[in-house]
């Protein structure tokens, strides 16, 4: 499994900056960063936030999205938001099973852990921090179809299907 390192934490709240501090040197070389981290849903729309939907019909309905420009990630999971520091993600979500949750990549597998639904997602392409994106929330999808290889469907709230221009996409 290789060498581990245990840190400690100093958080600057002023400057949003977390300082990892370790016991002993570290030689030079690529090494991984595992971090337990929990960040909270908001109603400022920054970050992970709570998206309520209004009108006759659905003002009961809440959905939980992202809003990552420019240093909104942080607010969701410890990370660099600069164009030169591009990272792979692979997210995972925890939802209630009457919910559906999306983001940039593919479901690559489901389960169910204390009556909770965990999705986990592919591995994203190397990308900027404010790419990342996630929804959930009661939602549809359009048809799947595909603009070359690539498979691409549209999200909607329930009812709202037909904005989508009954699922056709074009270039």
């Amino acid at each position: 499994m290789g060498i581990e390192f245990e840190a400690t934490t100093e958080l600057d709240h002023s400057l949003q900056r977390a300082t990892l501090s370790l016991g002993r040197p570290m030689s030079p070389g690529a090494w991984k960063l595992y971090l337990l981290f929990h960040g909270k849903l908001n109603d400022q729309l920054r970050g992970g936030y709570y998206q309520y939907l209004q009108g006759p019909v659905r003002n009961s309905e809440t959905l939980a999205v992202t809003q990552f420009e420019a240093t909104d990630a942080r607010r969701a999971f410890p990370c660099w938001d600069e164009p030169d520091f591009k990272a792979v993600f692979a997210t995972t979500l925890v939802v209630a099973p009457q919910l559906t949750a999306v983001s940039n990549t593919t479901v690559v597998s489901e389960s169910m852990e204390n009556n909770k639904r965990v999705v986990r997602f592919a591995e994203s392409i190397t990308m900027s921090t404010y790419l990342v994106a996630f929804i959930v929330g009661r939602l549809e999808a359009t048809k799947l179809v595909y603009v070359g290889k690539t498979p691409l469907r549209l999200w909607t709230i329930p009812g709202k299907q037909s904005l989508t221009h009954s699922g056709k996409i074009s270039r």
